[in-house]
């Protein structure tokens, strides 16, 4: 299977769209051109040639006709339009190919087509996404043509391999996450705490769209202890439905004296996550804050 592109300056939009097109076909062969007679002899087309026509594998999202967007509003770009061919195939299915384009995809169609989706919380601190990961494997000379042509195989490398532990991942969190919450849910005796003989906290951002009841959950650590963390609100990473009380952050040697614990170990600085020897430990720092 062979697939073009253009050459030149590389960007994340088709260096990941062409990851995708890796993971789909492992023998993909790979042409850098903007010569209609060169692109053209491809299977597929990717951000070249001013054309969208899946039916065809044309996937361009730069001519003047083009207006396919989301339900966000973000419009597509070139990986999202691979993404949109050949994401449900990869994962298994659409639910987990949305979640795909919605933690990923859409950032960088958003980037590509020049729409500001991130906002500064402090002044003077930036981000730094994967469209910039990209774009420091461009060489400063893009005039150098070997240059260019190693620093796009070292960003495809990256996006590919990034790709196939997203998709990986991602199946993980629908096939074992989701369960598991959903369990937790059916079983909590208070709906407010949940608690699991395992757990990952890239769960958490699930939870909270399972139950809006949901403050704290409780499961056993590697350490041979017991955590207890806050559930954070749906979309977000550090805000909170309820923290821990705040006379326990950073506590540790005190820390059981101070809660009134007789196995809690520590608190987090954040309040957001303690650990007690215990499940019965963990389960009286939930009551606990939940009284605080």
């Amino acid at each position: 299977m062979k697939v073009s592109t253009h050459d030149g300056r590389f960007h994340a939009d088709e260096i990941f769209a062409i990851a995708v097109l890796n993971l789909v076909f492992p023998d993909l062969e790979i042409v850098r051109s903007r010569d209609e007679k060169v692109y053209k002899n491809a299977d597929i087309i990717v951000d070249v040639g001013h054309v969208y026509d899946p039916g065809k594998l044309i996937f361009d999202h730069h001519q003047r006709t083009f207006a396919l967007k989301r339900k966000s509003g973000i419009p597509y770009a070139s990986f999202g339009l691979v993404w949109k061919h050949y994401g449900e195939l990869l994962c298994g299915t659409s639910d987990i190919a949305d979640h795909i384009d919605s933690t990923i995809v859409q950032a960088i169609d958003a980037d590509d087509n020049g729409i500001d989706i991130y906002e500064a919380k402090i002044n003077g601190i930036g981000f730094h996404t994967l469209s910039d990961i990209i774009e420091s494997f461009v060489p400063r000379h893009v005039a150098d043509e070997d240059k260019v042509q190693k620093g796009f195989d070292r960003a495809l490398n990256f996006a590919t391999a990034y790709m196939k532990k997203q998709i990986k991942l991602a199946k993980e969190l629908f096939e074992e996450a989701l369960p598991n919450i959903r369990g937790a849910i059916e079983a909590a005796e208070d709906p407010r705490i949940l608690k699991f003989k395992k757990f990952d906290k890239t769960w958490l951002n699930f939870i909270s769209k399972e139950s809006e009841e949901a403050l704290f959950v409780i499961f056993p650590t590697h350490r041979q202890t017991w955590a207890i963390r806050s559930v954070p609100h749906e979309g977000k990473k550090f805000e909170y439905g309820k923290l821990l009380p705040a006379e326990w952050g950073g506590r540790q040697k005190d820390f059981a004296e101070i809660c009134d614990v007789e196995d809690a170990l520590y608190c987090h600085n954040g309040c957001f996550l303690a650990e007690a020897d215990s499940l019965k430990g963990a389960d009286k720092l939930a009551d606990l804050a939940l009284q605080n």
